[in-house]
């Protein structure tokens, strides 16, 4: 019986040593962790969130649009510092591999409105965002851009963003200081609303 237990032990050692570690369906320990990060003017800034921060999907009957919002704050103690909050509507459901822009408006209740709002407040409490949509009559310079894709839409929701943001509370529009975000990615819970 002994010699029987060595040998399933050494059959089982055996089998686990010839597994292959390249299987892409086992998931890599940096994909398994929520997150979202991007670089603002070239600075990487990261927040791993807690599972309580997730991105919730809704549809409003009422105005005929879809809704996914992101609140992330680095320190839940503090709200005015070190957060990134987006919301991006659509009038149709939410696909993989579109890149939603800002400027391409939606339409609620009959007003055309930004597709994309994104606030980003730095560890001074300083807000930048994209938040304005171009007139069609361009008197007012405005230069918000804000671009999102979506990679994977399941238990889980993985993207890319970036786009060009501006400091908020500017009185005059053409005087903006802006901020470029580049390489943007997250991986956060999705939670239908």
């Amino acid at each position: 019986m002994k010699k029987s237990n060595c040998f399933l032990l050494a059959l089982l050692l055996l089998l686990l040593s010839c597994t292959s570690n390249d299987d892409d369906t086992l998931p890599k320990i940096e994909d398994s962790d929520y997150f979202i990060e991007f670089k603002a003017n070239g600075n990487l800034i990261r927040y791993e969130p807690k599972l309580s921060s997730s991105m919730g999907f809704s549809y409003q009957p009422d105005f005929g649009i879809y809704i996914t919002t992101i609140l992330v704050l680095k320190d839940e103690s503090v709200g005015n510092k070190n957060f990134i909050s987006l919301t991006l509507r659509s009038n149709e459901a939410f696909k993989i591999g579109t890149e939603y822009d800002m400027q391409d408006a939606v339409t609620v209740t009959g007003i055309p409105q930004a597709r994309i709002n994104f606030t980003y407040g730095n560890e001074e409490g300083i807000l930048h965002q994209a938040v304005l949509l171009k007139k069609p009559d361009g008197i007012l310079p405005i230069n918000d851009e804000f671009y999102v894709t979506f990679n994977e839409l399941g238990q889980d929701v993985t993207g890319t963003f970036h786009g060009t943001i501006f400091k908020a509370n500017t009185a005059i529009t053409s005087s903006r200081p802006s901020m470029l975000i580049t390489d943007g990615k997250f991986r956060l819970k999705k939670l239908d609303l």
